[in-house]
């Protein structure tokens, strides 16, 4: 199976825990304090991106989630408010020929990538 664990700054929900607790600081805040990020039912992680507030997250099923656009939110997310959880947080809708591939994130704005 196929998890996701993110430590460190956390102001803006960026490392997916819906919460801005920062992790990473202390000793039990990693290993087994530092919980797996909850991207839903059947999410698998393929490939994962961040940029400076909000970091997204391409499943082997060739679906993308975004979070961390709390406060910063300048449509990086694909959402209006993307500070969801697990099978809350919605997946992105793109045309349906288009199959994400890869992800690139910058400080507020997000590129996928296809093959056509």
């Amino acid at each position: 199976q196929r998890t996701l664990k993110c430590f460190g700054w956390n102001s803006n929900y960026q490392l997916g825990y819906g919460d801005t607790t920062n992790r990473g600081t202390t000793p039990a805040s990693m290993g087994d304090g530092l919980l797996i990020i909850d991207l839903g039912s059947d999410f698998l992680v393929e490939m994962m991106a961040t940029g400076a507030y909000h970091s997204c997250a391409l499943s082997t099923m060739k679906t993308v989630k975004c979070f961390g656009c709390g406060v910063y939110n300048y449509g990086q997310c694909g959402t209006p408010h993307s500070t969801e959880t697990g099978d809350n947080l919605p997946v992105l809708e793109f045309a349906a020929d288009f199959v994400p591939m890869a992800l690139a994130l910058g400080a507020y704005h997000t590129c996928i990538m296809t093959e056509t």
